[in-house]
């Protein structure tokens, strides 16, 4: 609903009704994100089990979202940025499964960030800090495996950018 919202907001700010409308928009990512943050509070938590469903079915949203974007600006000819951005996003949150709140993070950041919409983009980024201490307190592991995850997070992604600008984004050579 927020994508969609978002991506109709001329349509909003002409029907003269931009004040009774905006609020909706940002009340629907503020509730999809406080439901999820309000239930992860003690006493309210939900099996992790029961999360999976929903982080994947916000991570279908993401990618259609991403390619979305990708497909208005006409980058679908390049298949291979297309290919790596939508497998990068899904290896990146595939440690996050049990964690629908970074997804949905992620997705209300990447509206934000395509309408230029600071606020969207700034309440994203505080919930995604609230997701993250969430799922690194969360973990059961010792401060080592913690430690290590960290570790290979960021060189995974090192590689992944190494990767990215070899093979991916290569600088067209004007003759």
């Amino acid at each position: 609903g927020s994508a969609v919202f978002w991506e109709c907001e001329s349509f909003v700010a002409s029907a003269n009704r931009d004040d009774l409308l905006r609020p909706i928009g940002y009340g629907i990512p503020t509730v999809l994100l406080g439901t999820i943050g309000f239930s992860l509070v003690s006493g309210l938590y939900v099996e992790p089990t029961d999360w999976r469903v929903s982080t994947v079915g916000l991570l279908l949203l993401l990618l259609g979202y991403e390619y979305g974007i990708l497909s208005r600006y006409g980058v679908q000819a390049n298949w291979r940025l297309v290919a790596g951005v939508l497998i990068g996003t899904i290896l990146v949150l595939a440690p996050t499964l049990q964690a629908p709140g970074i997804t949905a993070t992620l997705l209300v950041f990447g509206i934000g960030f395509r309408r230029g919409n600071r606020i969207l983009m700034g309440g994203a980024i505080a919930f995604l800090v609230g997701f993250f201490i969430m799922f690194y307190y969360n973990l059961e592991l010792t401060l080592f495996w913690k430690s290590l995850i960290l570790l290979s997070t960021g060189l995974f992604c090192l590689a992944l950018r190494m990767l990215c600008v070899r093979f991916v984004w290569k600088p067209e050579v004007a003759e």
